[in-house]
């Protein structure tokens, strides 16, 4: 589809199909309303900066990221987190989130899961609800059925795959409108394609700070 809002080709490419994921996901999938209360897991990632973001366009009260380390952290604060929970230490961590959010919680955003999802889900409210997109912190979590069970919590699942054409077309236009404005970014390098072989050792090193976006 044409994009007809004066976006900078590469900051649009850093945004990408991770920027529909976040935004849908919050809008769609949570059904977040104004005035509630947001976590975003992996905020220092492309998803997670474009569900902070988004979380403060949609009128968010008090938007948490949780993030593995001090650079992901430092990108989750540029992108508008209220405040950063890091993840490294595991004990604790669901004290420590629930301090950050100010108790408890209405959405979670989710691209991470493992152990990390399960201290989330602890902290949700009455009716939260956590949305996972992804697997980066592994591919099992537990949660406790009393919880869920006495907080009615929704545990969501949600994949581009699933959007409709029109959706997709809605969730694409929004997020250029919002990345005109300023609102939405995801911190990227632009590096030329004949400096393929660096960028992906970088990646491969775990050094990468942010998505690179070639140019031909």
């Amino acid at each position: 589809m044409p994009v007809d809002v004066p976006v900078d080709d590469a900051a649009l490419a850093a945004l990408g199909l991770s920027a529909v994921a976040a935004w849908m996901a919050l809008t769609w999938k949570a059904r977040m309303r104004p005035g509630e209360r947001v976590l975003v897991l992996g905020g220092g990632g492309a998803v997670g900066q474009v569900a902070i973001g988004a979380a403060r366009i949609l009128g968010a009260d008090r938007v948490v990221a949780a993030c593995r380390s001090s650079g992901a952290a430092s990108r989750a604060e540029a992108a508008g987190a209220d405040e950063v929970v890091l993840t490294s230490e595991p004990d604790g961590l669901e004290q420590r989130l629930s301090r950050a959010c100010g108790g408890q919680v209405d959405v979670v955003i989710d691209p991470v899961f493992g152990p990390t999802a399960e201290a989330a889900a602890r902290v949700l409210a009455e009716g939260g609800r956590l949305v996972n997109l992804g697997g980066s912190g592994g591919d099992t979590a537990v949660f406790s059925s009393a919880v869920l069970r006495s907080r009615s919590i929704e545990v969501l699942g949600y994949t581009n795959n699933s959007l409709t054409v029109e959706q997709r077309r809605g969730a694409v236009t929004a997020v250029c409108r919002h990345a005109c404005d300023g609102g939405l970014a995801v911190s990227h390098e632009v590096r030329r394609l004949d400096e393929v072989e660096e960028v992906w050792l970088r990646l491969a090193s775990g050094d990468a700070g942010g998505r690179f976006v070639l140019r031909p």
